[in-house]
């Protein structure tokens, strides 16, 4: 009799100790869920974030093509937000203007440029700060390869 009440005994304390065990596993599975969750959405937020951000096509391209070939050129830094804005208006064709960037070229210093962005022009003339496109293509005579509006 002894004997069966201590078993009986023991296998209430082995059961909850299983039920403990058990709901310990879903505890963490819930947490590792959770997680798996959150990094997912990060990773999706970050993608949406970074693709918004090179919103503009290659509607630009022609000119900004037609401005470096009328030689200018840009001097800016990566961590200006007004380079930024700028680099974003032109979208993907950014990549066929002449850049200098400022923290690494010394064309920066030795053209004497002091604020970013600044655009130097063939005539040596600047303009200083963001500019519009149109403000760009009228200056560049490149006013016919600017897409319409």
């Amino acid at each position: 009799m002894a004997r069966r009440r201590r078993r009986k005994l023991e296998e209430k304390h082995l059961t909850k100790s299983i039920d403990r065990l058990a709901a310990e596993k879903r505890r963490r599975e819930r947490t590792i869920l959770a997680w798996g969750v959150i990094i997912i959405l990060a990773i999706f937020m970050a993608i949406v974030f970074f693709s918004s951000r090179d919103s503009g096509g290659d509607e630009y391209r022609p000119l900004a093509e037609c401005m470096t070939a009328a030689g200018v050129a840009m001097y800016g830094t990566d961590w200006c937000p007004h380079c930024q804005e700028q680099k974003r208006l032109f979208g993907k064709a950014f990549k066929e203007i002449r850049y200098y960037n400022c923290d690494y070229a010394k064309a920066c210093v030795e053209q004497g440029v002091e604020g970013y962005p600044t655009w130097i022009f063939a005539d040596g003339s600047r303009l200083t700060g963001t500019q519009p496109l149109s403000v760009l293509a009228e200056k560049t005579n490149c006013s016919a390869v600017m897409p319409p509006a």
